[in-house]
């Protein structure tokens, strides 16, 4: 952590107050909340360079187009730190869930479902025209090693959506087979 306090240092001029641990799901990243006063900014440290280098150059490029990303505050790719923009503790999920709670499945999800699948494109069609994906790095590992693909899941979503969002749970189909019988 005394990187990011010395990265908080040199772009906001001061050091921070405190840091604390958040939760870092589906990265090996850690992630922390750095606090100075009522400023509070998100710290980063990650071991694997090329997966920060993907984050940062990805980030930046959203942006670029007016996307919806945090702010990359400063940066120190060789020892694998970052400072970014807090957007805060409340994600989509968790809103979602909150108002589900009380209204079921409302109008006001359904919007923002809407609103969410509107917002989509302007990522993958917009954005997507220019940006170098040479930095995905995990898509070319993952095409030839089944171990590592096998062990994440997310990197898997042609069966999962399918299943999911076709049949309502998650089980294979002889039905959707490639030429060379490897199920999809």
């Amino acid at each position: 952590m005394n990187k990011l306090t010395e990265l908080y240092q040199k772009k906001f001029g001061r050091t921070p107050d405190s840091i604390r641990t958040l939760r870092s799901d589906g990265s090996d990243r850690k992630i922390y909340r750095v606090f100075a006063g009522e400023h509070t900014v998100i710290g980063i440290l990650g071991s694997d360079y090329h997966e920060n280098a993907a984050f940062l150059e990805f980030s930046k490029h959203f942006r670029k187009f007016g996307l919806r990303v945090p702010e990359i505050y400063i940066e120190d790719p060789d020892a694998g730190a970052y400072l970014e923009e807090d957007f805060g503790d409340v994600t989509l999920f968790d809103w979602m869930m909150t108002i589900r709670e009380k209204h079921d499945f409302n109008e006001i999800i359904k919007n923002m479902y809407r609103e969410v699948v509107e917002y989509l494109p302007k990522f993958q069609i917009e954005a997507g025209m220019s940006i170098d994906y040479s930095y995905c790095y995990c898509c070319s590992l993952a095409k030839t090693d089944r171990v590592y693909l096998s062990s994440r899941p997310w990197l898997q979503p042609k069966r999962s959506i399918r299943n999911t969002y076709l049949w309502g749970s998650e089980r294979k189909s002889a039905s959707f087979k490639k030429k060379d019988g490897e199920s999809l």
